[in-house]
């Protein structure tokens, strides 16, 4: 029996289709990898940083629990930081202040220098000071507002 040559599929038909015998076939299409071909999307809850409530701090051979709303300031000693809390302590973490600061949330701790990061609900007041800023914390602290700084700072300002 002798075989038809495939012939070109009507209009309307998948462009990959050819006619053998008076029957439509489709050719085998290649299988894209979704993998790398299509954008990959990613869960809001996978992407989003997880901020915690408390923090383990080192207290020479014990970790104090504390609560992050007790941190009042943290300051940097060159590849250290200094926590200071409500309760007039401070703990010396061995970490960096940048690595801590991705560890804070940033609606509550804003960085105001680059060797300290404040606790935005222990700010009492900001206030000019001839040439600079100064930002005073309820402990009666007084902390100089870096200028690469004050663009987030100003952001709080209404």
């Amino acid at each position: 029996m002798k075989r038809k040559p495939a012939t070109v599929p009507s209009p309307g038909c998948h462009p990959e289709a050819v006619m053998h015998d008076g029957l439509t076939a489709i050719k085998a299409i290649q299988v894209i990898d979704l993998q790398t071909k299509l954008p990959v999307v990613k869960n809001e809850r996978e992407s989003a940083p997880i901020y915690h409530s408390r923090m383990l701090v080192d207290n020479g051979k014990r970790f104090i629990n504390l609560s992050v709303s007790d941190i009042i300031y943290l300051k940097a000693d060159r590849d250290y930081t200094w926590i200071h809390t409500t309760d007039n302590r401070s703990y010396l973490s061995s970490y960096g202040i940048s690595h801590i600061e991705r560890r804070l949330h940033p609606a509550q701790f804003i960085r105001i220098h680059r060797s300290h990061i404040v606790n935005v609900h222990h700010i009492r007041e900001l206030h000019r000071d001839l040439t600079r800023l100064v930002l005073t914390l309820h402990n009666d602290l007084e902390i100089s507002v870096g200028r690469n700084y004050l663009p987030a700072l100003k952001q709080m300002i209404l």
